[in-house]
């Protein structure tokens, strides 16, 4: 999975999908399915969730950001929380809203980031700098749209992801995207999926 993420950061995009089918086909890891997950439901970011591959570090940015957003210091940026209600109008909702993000009383449409919770049973796992089998899906989809210009293989890879991450796996129709649409769209995915987890500076810098 590391190297795969290498790969990428490389533009190596044919060493890419061989590494990610070796771990999907392994069975070792497999997605956490939202759709069944209660409201804040962080046992996708536990010892026993079937989606970390590796983890390290301790669970202190959760907290940081509560304490901070308390004294009026940061919040999630407003494009960050656009980019969860973005196909809302087509009458799809993506979980990893209420699943990564947590409201601020009392301010509408206002978010902190709180993908694991302050608790003793989840200190084995850290949501920062972690390997998780989501990052398998977009990864291979990512390669796969920078290779075939048709964009059919890299849809395929990221409607299993995007099932297990919308209500009722009632996805966004990505099934028109090509070319430079389907890798905008598996970047912005990229950042819904991965935010605070330390991935997005690097993927910054890669898209120059």
């Amino acid at each position: 999975t590391f190297l795969s993420r290498v790969y990428c950061y490389m533009g190596k995009w044919d060493l890419v999908p061989d590494l990610c089918n070796a771990v999907i086909n392994g069975n070792k890891y497999s997605l956490k399915n939202l759709t069944q997950a209660a409201e804040k439901d962080t046992s996708w970011i536990d010892a026993n969730s079937p989606e970390i591959i590796f983890s390290q570090g301790h669970v202190y940015f959760a907290c940081f950001m509560k304490e901070a957003m308390r004294a009026g210091k940061y919040r999630v940026s407003e494009d960050l929380g656009q980019l969860y209600r973005k196909y809302a109008e087509e009458g799809v909702q993506d979980l990893r809203l209420q699943c990564y993000l947590s409201e601020i009383s009392g301010v509408r449409d206002a978010y902190y980031g709180q993908k694991n919770v302050n608790n003793a049973s989840y200190a084995t796992v850290a949501d920062e700098f972690a390997l998780r089998a989501s990052e398998v899906y977009l990864n291979k989809a990512e390669a796969e749209a920078m290779l075939n210009k048709d964009g059919a293989a890299a849809v395929n890879t990221l409607t299993i992801l995007l099932k297990n991450r919308f209500k009722d796996k009632k996805i966004p129709d990505i099934s028109h995207l090509s070319g430079k649409e389907l890798i905008q769209f598996i970047r912005e995915d990229r950042r819904r999926e991965f935010c605070f987890e330390g991935q997005r500076w690097f993927d910054l810098r890669r898209y120059a």
